[in-house]
């Protein structure tokens, strides 16, 4: 795996699991605890436990819920089954297999990974998740790595700017705007990874495209 690559996995790694609150939080952590840590540290901190989303974000998802679009990618992906906190060896694991493939001049102009995720991550110690790129037009690609189109049908998009922590707020927000009573009902849910945290100056600026289906999707 190229030293780029692992650089995503870990990007990956943290957008996933931070975007439905499985980062592991110092949710008790005191004033005096706080005071003890670096800037970064402390950067870090409040990038991973802002999870509050502001009143312009909510207005731009209530938008995004009034226009939503057909989503539709073709995609070279991996399929893994385990729990979320396997995401290091899941995303290593395909952009290694799609290097060895040699698939990356099938790769279109959109170099940003996708995860697909099947199923709440907090209700279930196993979840299905598809890794990948879309791509522009159809490649050979052998096992374990498979290409098809991955339709949501009408799906609400938005793109967030801010911490990763903040992203099941996002997921919550949509829902709540769509009416939608079963968290279950948001799944298959796409996360977009747009930013590489490692080139901007906080996590602020962030940014990651949330798209949630309208209706359930079944997408097997």
């Amino acid at each position: 795996m190229t030293v780029k690559h692992r650089l995503i996995a870990g990007i990956g790694i943290v957008a996933i699991a931070a975007a439905f609150g499985l980062i592991l939080k110092p949710a008790n952590a005191d004033r005096e605890d706080v005071k003890k840590l670096s800037p970064a540290e402390k950067s870090k901190l409040v990038g991973m436990r802002a999870a509050a989303i502001s009143p312009s974000e909510k207005s731009a998802i209530m938008r995004a819920v009034k226009a939503p679009r057909m989503v539709s990618h073709m995609m070279i992906y991996q399929t893994f089954n385990g729990p979320i906190s396997q995401l290091d060896e899941f995303l290593a694991d395909f952009y290694k297999e799609f290097n060895d493939q040699k698939l990356g001049t099938d790769i279109s102009g959109d170099k940003a990974p996708y995860a697909v995720v099947y199923s709440h991550p907090e209700k279930n110690q196993s979840v299905k998740i598809d890794i990948g790129y879309a791509v522009s037009k159809r490649a050979k690609v052998k096992a374990p790595l498979a290409i098809r189109m991955f339709n949501l049908g009408k799906a609400v998009a938005h793109v967030h700017t801010g911490p990763y922590g903040q992203i099941t707020a996002v997921h919550n927000e949509v829902l709540r705007s769509l009416k939608v009573t079963d968290p279950d009902a948001g799944f298959p849910a796409v996360l977009h990874l747009l930013t590489d945290p490692s080139k901007v100056s906080s996590p602020a600026a962030i940014r990651t495209e949330v798209i949630v289906p309208t209706a359930k999707v079944e997408m097997q």
